[in-house]
Parts: structure tokens; C-alpha cells; sequence
């Protein structure tokens, strides 16, 4: 009796498409705000924005607004089945005969939003250099900074209150906290070192190494077009990239020769980002001085080319870079074990070093696991990174569900079958829910 007159599957799918369209419309809300002139966020494709009667220069968000309404239009439909089912009887009661036209409509609606969404969010263009300069205006790095003390011996709830007290500060004199000079920072604590301008939006995304947060993604120039390096860096600096991975070689550690001190000052000079300098050279401490003028850039040195790898390891660091150590395939990571409280990084070579485009050795994924565990076992805030052979496909989700926080990637970036933007997209993709050390 209770099969004829049961339509719960009717209100389920009624259901889920008011939660469906719940998330089209937050989005759509998003949309209107970051597309208006006063945040200026996004652009939306002509196509999808009409002007208005009275005001030329205008170019109102319509398809976003009217998804907006659309969504109450899905609520009413799930209300008016449940309303329709809560005092009926077993068997069938002809006020089942509404339970259709609400049906179809709810169908319509969510497949048309969902086929405008996506031609929509496709042709939307972000504006970085807005969003940048405002997130260095605002106060979101307050937490950053906070942090940032607590490092240096601070207990948090100490470092809560100072800057508390210098976001007032900067409130009331109307200044932002990049502003300040370091004598300012002084006033409210005497832990505040030149390092604190380190503390910027893009060191910050990439401090969220925690599972679910947004691990670096660092395109390596070594397969970047030479001859257009300046703007291949840029490329990469637009499409999201978070690091930029510059090898070093001397020809003597590794038999190629590639990039020296003019040339990463010109890659510094090409972008803001940090440089991820990996130096695939003998005897690095000859060439430290040259390569560390920006203390934001990482350093990352050869196990198997120090003679000495803990006083290179402290010459960095008084440099106040962060410092990384690199082991080739066949290194064991005994030969990082000692030193693992003093690093920053750990890169472990998913191929042999010395030139682009060789295949993933899968091998390696074991070695960066046995690692993994190494430093969570000790609570050391060591990254891991894994350079060589990476790409949009198990490559990548295996070395991050092994531990990798940080992606190297060369050729998957640089080549001529993708854009670079693209090929970045499709690197975040192939990682995407996927934590390390699953």
C-alpha cells in the first residue's frame, strides 16, 4: 500500500538540488561582490553581464544575480513536495498529481544554472595584482605574524596580545602593517626581527602545508623556453605558481651546465616570488654568497656534495633564508637524518640529476614515505619536495599521498602542448584531495 503512494524519491532528489543550487548561489552572491567596482576582483566575460539603463559605464552580473533568485525557485519546489506528502494517507490519493510539475522545473533550473556556471566561471579573469596589493593592505597576516613570535619564544597568548595591540595601533594611525618600520615593531615587542617582513600573503599560503591546505607548486625554468626566460617566469608568476625552482649547475656535481648568478638575478628580477634555488654543484659554500642576496628565497645543497653539510646548513641560515638538503635517488636518507632539526626542506629526486625530462623513478616514493615518517615521528617542521619526472597524472597523487608538500615540475609545465596556466591547473588537479602522507 505504502509503494504506490511513496515519493521519497521524489524529495531527495528535490533535496539535493536545493543544496545543489545553495552552493551555486553563495557562489553567485561571491561573484557579484568580487566583480563590483569597489573589490574589483573579477571581470566577467561581456557575454555574461548586460549594461544598465542609466549608467553606460556599468556592467551589471546578471546571470550570477538571476542564479541567485533561481535557487528560492528550487527551495519552493522541495517545500511544495513535502507539503503535498506530510497529511496523505497509505495508497494512493490523487494529490500525488502535483508531484511533477515541480519536478521537471527543478530539473530545468539546475541544469541550465549549472551549463551557464560553467561557460561563466570559465571566461571569468582574475585581477592577482588587486588581490595581492589588498591582502598586503589588510590585517589577515596579524595570525601569520602572531606565529611568527611564537617561534621565537613568544607564548601565544602573549604574541595574541601584541598584535592586538599594534593592529590597533595601526588603525588609529591609519598605516598598514607592511608599512612599519622595524622600529614600530619594537615599540610592541623586542622579538620582532628584519625577518618579519618575510611574512608576506604568498609565504603565507605556502606555510598552509597541512592536509587539505594548498601545497606549493614550484615550475622548474630548467625546461623553460631560454630564450624567453624572463617571460616564462612571468607566465608562471600568473598562473599561480607559488615557487619558482631554479637549478644550479656546475658541471662538475652533475655534468650539464646551466644557470649562474647573472642569470638568477635576472629570474629575480622577472618575478616576486621566492626562488627555489636547487644548487646541483660541488662544494656550494663558493657559491653561496652570490646566489643569497633575498633572504626569502629558498637554498636547497647535495647531501653527496658537502663536505661538511651541517656548517654549509648554518652558513644559510645565518643568511636567514631557508635552507633545504637534496638527496639523489640512490642516497639514503641516513644521510639527512642528523641534520633533519636544522632544515626547512627535504628534497628528495624522483630522477637523477643533472637534465630535464627523464621519468619518475617510483622507487623513490618508498624512500620519501620511510622520510615522512622520520619527521613526523619527531615533530620536526620539515617539507618535503620532490622534483623530477612529476606530472598531471598518479606521479603527482603519489608522491603527495608519500608525504611531498612541495611539487617540482618541469617539462609537465613548460611544453608546447599546454599553456602554462593550463598545465599548473592540471598539476593542482591531479594532487587535488589528496594529503600528505595518506
Amino acid at each position: 500500500m505504502d509503494a504506490v503512494a511513496d515519493r521519497d524519491f521524489l524529495v531527495e532528489y528535490h533535496a539535493s538540488a536545493a543544496v545543489a543550487m545553495m552552493h551555486i548561489s553563495r557562489l553567485a552572491e561571491e561573484i557579484v561582490i568580487w566583480s563590483s567596482r569597489e573589490f574589483g576582483f573579477v571581470a566577467l566575460a561581456e557575454e555574461f553581464t548586460t549594461g544598465s539603463s542609466i549608467m553606460p559605464q556599468k556592467r551589471n552580473p546578471d546571470f550570477a544575480e538571476i542564479a541567485r533568485g533561481k535557487t528560492g525557485r528550487v527551495y519552493g519546489h522541495l517545500m511544495g513536495i513535502l507539503t503535498v506528502l506530510k497529511g496523505l494517507p497509505l495508497t494512493y490519493n490523487r494529490d500525488l498529481q502535483e508531484d511533477k510539475e515541480g519536478f521537471f522545473d527543478t530539473v530545468d533550473t539546475v541544469l541550465s544554472t549549472l551549463g551557464v556556471f560553467a561557460d561563466m566561471l570559465s571566461g571569468m579573469e582574475l585581477d592577482a595584482d588587486r588581490v595581492e596589493s589588498l591582502a598586503g593592505e589588510s590585517y589577515m597576516l596579524a595570525t601569520d605574524m602572531a606565529d611568527y613570535l611564537v617561534g621565537k619564544g613568544v607564548p601565544f597568548r602573549e604574541a595574541h596580545g601584541v598584535m592586538r595591540r599594534l593592529c590597533r595601533y595601526c588603525e588609529e594611525s591609519g598605516t598598514a602593517l607592511s608599512d612599519l618600520p622595524l622600529t614600530e615593531y619594537h615599540k610592541f615587542s623586542s622579538d620582532f626581527g628584519a625577518d618579519v617582513f618575510d611574512i608576506t600573503a604568498a609565504a603565507s599560503v605556502a606555510a598552509r602545508d597541512n592536509p587539505g591546505g594548498t601545497a606549493p607548486i614550484a615550475p622548474s625554468v630548467l625546461a623553460a623556453d631560454f630564450g624567453r626566460l624572463a617571460q616564462q617566469v612571468r607566465d608562471a608568476d600568473a598562473a599561480g605558481a607559488d615557487l619558482i625552482h631554479v637549478d644550479v649547475m656546475d658541471g662538475r656535481f652533475v655534468s650539464n651546465i646551466s644557470f649562474g648568478e647573472v642569470v638568477v638575478d635576472c629570474i629575480r628580477s622577472a618575478t616576486d616570488l621566492p626562488l627555489n634555488l636547487h644548487l646541483m654543484v660541488h662544494e656550494p659554500d663558493r657559491l653561496l654568497p652570490g646566489l643569497m642576496k633575498v633572504s626569502s628565497d629558498q637554498v636547497l645543497v647535495h647531501a653527496e656534495a658537502c663536505a661538511h653539510l651541517h656548517r654549509t646548513i648554518g652558513l644559510i641560515k645565518e643568511n636567514g633564508n631557508q635552507v633545504g638538503v637534496a638527496i639523489n635517488p640512490a642516497t639514503p636518507i641516513s644521510a639527512v637524518e642528523e641534520v633533519l632539526p636544522d632544515l626547512d626542506i627535504v628534497l628528495v629526486m624522483t630522477v637523477n640529476p643533472g637534465f630535464g625530462g627523464q621519468s619518475f623513478i617510483p622507487a623513490a616514493l618508498g624512500k620519501l614515505r620511510r622520510l615522512y615518517d622520520v619527521i613526523q615521528e619527531h615533530g620536526y617542521p620539515v617539507q618535503l619536495e620532490v622534483d623530477g619526472g612529476v606530472k598531471a597524472d598518479a606521479t603527482a597523487r603519489d608522491s603527495v599521498a608519500a608525504g611531498a608538500e612541495i611539487l617540482v615540475a618541469g617539462t609537465a609545465i613548460f611544453n608546447r602542448e599546454q599553456s602554462v596556466a593550463e598545465a599548473i591547473a592540471a598539476l593542482r588537479d591531479a594532487a587535488n584531495g589528496v594529503a600528505p602522507g595518506q
